[in-house]
Parts: C-alpha cells; sequence; structure tokens
C-alpha cells in the first residue's frame, strides 16, 4: 500500500487548523502546568506550622511565591516548547550553541523552582524542635530516596519498552516492505 504525505493529501486550510490546534494545546499545557506549580509552591509557602497540628496562613509571601514560580515555569515551558517548534519547523536538531543556551536555561529554571521549593518547606519547618526537625529530615531524605528508585525504574521500564520500537526513520521503511 502506498504512502501518502499528509501535507499533500490535506487542503491548505485543514493543514492551518491542525498547526492552529497544536498551538492552542502548547499554550494550554503552558498555562496548566504554570498554574498548578505556582498554586503548589504558594500553597507550600503558606505552611505556618507542621507540629503538632498544620496551619496554614495565606499572606504576602504565598502570593509572591506563587507568582514567581508560575511566571518562571510558564518561561521555562515557553522557551522549550519554542525551540523544539523551530526544530521541527527547519527538520534539523537546534545547532550546538542553542543547544547549550536551552540546557543552561532549563538548568537556570530548575534551580531556581527547586530552591524556592527548598525555602518554602523550610518556612514551614521553622517553629518544629530540634529532635523532632531530626526526625522530619530523616523521614524526607527517606521520601526522596524511595522516589528516585521509583523514577529509576520507571526510566528503565520506558526505555525496555522503547528498546522494541524502531526509530521513526526505519519505521517508515518497515512499513512499506
Amino acid at each position: 500500500m502506498p504512502q501518502f504525505d499528509e501535507k499533500l493529501v490535506l487542503p491548505h486550510a485543514a493543514l492551518v487548523k491542525a498547526a492552529k490546534h497544536e498551538r492552542d494545546f502548547i499554550r494550554l499545557v503552558e498555562f496548566s502546568t504554570a498554574v498548578s506549580l505556582g498554586l503548589m509552591t504558594g500553597f507550600l509557602f503558606s505552611i505556618k506550622q507542621v507540629n503538632p497540628r498544620i496551619e496554614f496562613e495565606i499572606d504576602s509571601w504565598s502570593f509572591v511565591a506563587c507568582l514567581v514560580s508560575g511566571i518562571l515555569i510558564w518561561m521555562a515551558c515557553h522557551l522549550f516548547f519554542h525551540r523544539l517548534a523551530e526544530a521541527g519547523a527547519s527538520g534539523d536538531l537546534p545547532g550546538s550553541r542553542r543547544r547549550k543556551l536551552l540546557v543552561r536555561w532549563v538548568i537556570f529554571f530548575s534551580g531556581a523552582l527547586f530552591l524556592e521549593t527548598v525555602l518554602a518547606v523550610a518556612r514551614g519547618l521553622r517553629g518544629i524542635s530540634p529532635e523532632k526537625l531530626s526526625e522530619v529530615l530523616q523521614g524526607t531524605a527517606f521520601a526522596l530516596f524511595v522516589l528516585s528508585i521509583v523514577a529509576f525504574l520507571f526510566w528503565k521500564l520506558t526505555r525496555f519498552i522503547e528498546s522494541d520500537t524502531p526509530p521513526p526513520h526505519l519505521r517508515d521503511k518497515n512499513q512499506t516492505d
């Protein structure tokens, strides 16, 4: 069965509509990611006390953290998707210089969000006694260890599942035979 290029078969209006849907979907992903991570950081900054019972206090720091986090993650997503779209439009991978710049920005945004989250958690733990703080830090370290193991297993599982799938440039040749 012959393979048809969809760009040749679809009329121009359908191509424009498909591109608009992709652009709208990317905007939705950027917006929802920014809002959800901004709200998470604002929520963490609103924790006033953890022990003996959890208390929340929404103050100006909560709003500032929510806005800063939301803006940072929106900028990171926008930069990432913009670079992917440029690479897809040109048919190439981005050049070495652009790739390094993208990696620097991703590291910067990741570091800023990590620092913001650590500050939010530290702010919530400020009223805990030293012996309880030791227990909380041990529990946090154990939780990070377990989550790291789970992430590693998911990564290995994904690589195992994808090992059966040929790369895209070989899939087309296998389908035409």
